[in-house]
């Protein structure tokens, strides 16, 4: 090689024909894993290190890559928010917050209204968006459909007191 960046064939190597499912419970294979629609679990208030509350609802999470698995400075997860049901006047929501971690969003599936520092802007499946450390965000599932994307968070979340929403403290005036 000359040391260019780009595509080096590895001669000798065959990428087989069908890889098939990794078996999840084999030792061997701990940093392997499948996933599947029926993963996600049902919606709901998040529950997840750093928060539990109000603030984030109608929501559904699968965590891939998190401490559990050996990660220490980053986490990632397949992210559902439920379609808005017809004639509600507030959608599915994670409502706007901020918090002292970066975060990424692959938008897979569905459309949803973000809020990202203060911005109002679409966004929709093929989406990326990312949120700086203490950049305020948020999205409302306004459509029918649900809303899903991939998210990584980095580094990992504070085990508590991870997410500070603004409207909370206009409350308190």
């Amino acid at each position: 090689m000359d040391g260019r960046a780009g595509i080096y064939p590895a001669s000798g190597f065959a990428w087989p024909a069908s890889v098939g499912r990794p078996d999840e419970t084999d030792v061997r294979k701990r940093f392997a894993g499948h996933f599947d629609d029926s993963d996600m679990a049902p919606y709901g208030p998040i529950s997840m290190p750093g928060y539990h509350g109000p603030n984030i609802r109608s929501i559904s999470i699968r965590m891939e890559v998190d401490q559990l698995l050996g990660a220490q400075h980053h986490t990632l997860f397949m992210v559902e928010l439920a379609p808005n049901a017809p004639n509600a006047t507030i959608g599915k929501a994670a409502t706007e917050h901020f918090h002292p971690f970066e975060e990424i969003y692959y938008l897979t599936a569905g459309a949803a209204l973000a809020t990202l520092d203060g911005e109002k802007v679409r966004v929709s499946a093929g989406d990326l968006a990312w949120t700086s450390v203490n950049g305020t965000h948020g999205f409302i599932n306004d459509g029918e459909e649900p809303v899903r994307w991939l998210e990584v968070q980095s580094p990992v979340p504070p085990a508590e007191h991870a997410f500070f929403f603004p409207a909370d403290w206009k409350k308190l005036g």
